[in-house]
């Protein structure tokens, strides 16, 4: 596999000291040069490529917080940190379980190759994926942990794979996702085992550091998933889209009220 390219490096920038504007500068001049509409023959779609290279980097770096992100993650992921790959979970006594997935991943845009709704590699077929994943995750945990005896919540509304979805699936997607909180337990992030305390003194102290161990997890968690929710709804374009449609709705409904208005005087 190819070793990605610095977003810094695909807009022929410094590393971590460009400003917004050198930022905003590079991008409109190499979005001109590989624009598609100003490069009909490129049959190989080599072109096309470093387009898309030049958005995900210009919607990295012209983010703060993204930028922030990337700058502490960017040696990583030029070295193939891959979306997905899973790491142990600091702290605790094992390793993060199969159904929590690890999300931190696909908080960049580079985890995504354009918004086509036909391509698992697309915005829509990753965010799909990875929300059924996380979605699944919950509910399966949340089985295992209590070897089924509570109530396991219903499925989540799916993120969908078209950038044509209806309004109101999109709707209630985030409707749902943005009160996300986590009904895991994580007691794989205890920091002990209590089967070993010598006493019923330590075991009590150990029992009140391993909840406090679970409430920071479970609070993590939450916030990391709410996280990816508003990164991905400021990159989806059904939203972008729908924010220009209410603009649109606002001035007309402003220009028929001036009209009214005018009427009414003229009468």
């Amino acid at each position: 596999m190819p070793r990605p390219k610095c977003h810094y490096e695909t807009l022929g920038l410094e590393v971590g000291s460009a400003t917004s504007s050198q930022i905003k500068k590079a991008y409109r001049a190499l979005a001109i040069q590989f624009h598609p509409d100003k490069n009909p023959n490129d049959p190989d779609g080599t072109i096309a490529e470093k387009f898309l290279a030049v958005q995900n980097a210009y919607e990295t770096l012209s983010d703060p917080n993204e930028r922030a992100w990337y700058d502490e993650h960017r040696e990583a992921i030029l070295n193939g940190w891959e979306a997905g790959a899973g790491e142990e979970q600091e702290g605790g006594s094992g390793s993060r379980p199969w159904y929590v997935v690890d999300v931190q991943p696909h908080m960049v845009p580079g985890c995504y190759k354009g918004f086509s709704g036909d391509d698992k590699g697309s915005f829509f077929g990753v965010y799909d994926a990875i929300f059924r994943s996380v979605d699944e995750g919950e509910r399966e945990g949340r089985r295992l942990e209590t070897n089924g005896i509570d109530d396991i919540p219903a499925p989540r509304p799916p993120f969908g794979t078209s950038p044509s979805s209806p309004w109101v699936e999109v709707d209630a997607f985030y409707r749902s996702w943005e009160s996300f909180v986590t009904g895991l337990s994580f007691a794989h992030a205890d920091k002990y085992d209590t089967r070993e305390a010598p006493d019923r003194r330590v075991r009590r102290a150990m029992e009140d550091e391993n909840r406090k161990a679970r409430k920071t997890a479970r609070k993590e968690r939450t916030e990391e998933v709410v996280s990816l929710i508003a990164f991905v709804k400021r990159k989806d374009p059904r939203v972008k889209r729908r924010k220009e449609e209410m603009e649109l709705e606002k001035a007309a409904k402003a220009v028929a009220d001036m009209e009214a208005s005018a009427r009414k005087k003229a009468e």
